[in-house]
C-alpha cells in the first residue's frame, strides 16, 4: 500500500483470492480490509475508513447463520441470484441488483431457497460501539 509513505491504488479480483467457509455455509473471497490490521499482506489491508470488503456466495437450499455486528455497519450488494435476508426478524426478499445496508446490531442472515448460487459483496465499516 505505501512507497516511502505514499498510499497507491489496490485492484483486486476475487478470483485471484482463496475463498474460506465462513457464516456456516457461505464461500467467502476476502478482498479488501482494514489498514490497522497488522501483520497481513499490506495489498490486502490498505482501507482507512472501511473494515472490509468480502465477497460471498451461498449455493442453493443453504444459509448463512443468524448473527450481529455491535461495533460495525454493513452493505450487502446482491451479484447474482435471488434469496432470503432476515433481518431484525423480518423476512426481506432480496435479488440480483438490491443493495442492503444493515445497521450496528441488526440481526441478520442470507437464505438461498433458490436452485442457483446467491453471491454477493459485503461492506463491513467499523463504527464506534453502539451497545
Amino acid at each position: 500500500m505505501t512507497t516511502e509513505g505514499k498510499k497507491h491504488a489496490v485492484i483486486r479480483n476475487w478470483r485471484d483470492q482463496e475463498p474460506r467457509v465462513g457464516h456456516i455455509n457461505a464461500v467467502v473471497w476476502g478482498m479488501l480490509g482494514s489498514a490497522n490490521t497488522e501483520g497481513e499482506k499490506e495489498d490486502l489491508h490498505c482501507m482507512q475508513g472501511i473494515a472490509g470488503i468480502a465477497k460471498h456466495a451461498v449455493q442453493s437450499g443453504k444459509g448463512t447463520d443468524y448473527h450481529s455486528h455491535p461495533d460495525a455497519e454493513q452493505v450487502y450488494c446482491i451479484l447474482k441470484g435471488n434469496g432470503v435476508m432476515f433481518i431484525d426478524d423480518e423476512r426481506r426478499p432480496v435479488r440480483e441488483g438490491d443493495i442492503v445496508y444493515l445497521p450496528p446490531n441488526c440481526k441478520h442472515q442470507m437464505l438461498n431457497e433458490s436452485d442457483d448460487w446467491v453471491e454477493h459483496y459485503i461492506i463491513t465499516c467499523t463504527v464506534p460501539n453502539s451497545d
